[in-house]
């Protein structure tokens, strides 16, 4: 059973056909459908590698780390707005994907205090990892 579902994650993974039977007698070639977190975007994957590398950070602290990093996805092309508005717009594109990926289940928000921190859960370290494989 252990290795079937492990067949089953890395076809997944993969997008390739399994060869699965039907019955004792019949073998068939069939496309697995995908996990429907696995057709995530660069820029996603890339916000949940950061979440899985840092156990428990902030939205705050997330926002600086790419900020550092990863300005082409926080900013855009956009050259003709002011610096402030450009912040704003980029915390509220973090926010959108933050909802996004945790409506997928992919990360979780604690609340520790005052603060809000921000972990994987298992299938987003998976994705995580899978992301950071290919590259």
């Amino acid at each position: 059973m252990t290795i079937g579902i492990g067949m089953y994650v890395a076809a997944c993974m993969e997008n390739v056909k399994a060869l699965t039977h039907l019955s004792d007698f019949e073998m068939q070639f069939l496309t697995l459908p995908l996990f429907p977190f696995v057709n995530i975007n660069e820029n996603e994957r890339f916000i949940l590698a950061k979440i899985t590398g840092n156990l428990g950070t902030s939205t705050k602290n997330l926002f600086a780390k790419i900020k550092k990093e990863y300005c082409g996805m926080i900013y855009g092309d956009s050259k003709n707005s002011d610096s402030a508005d450009k912040e704003k717009s980029a915390f509220r594109q973090l926010h959108r994907t933050l909802n996004k990926l945790e409506k997928m289940k992919l990360i979780r928000r604690e609340k520790r205090g005052k603060n809000i921190m921000l972990n994987s859960t298992p299938p987003g370290s998976l994705i995580s990892m899978h992301g950071n494989r290919e590259k």
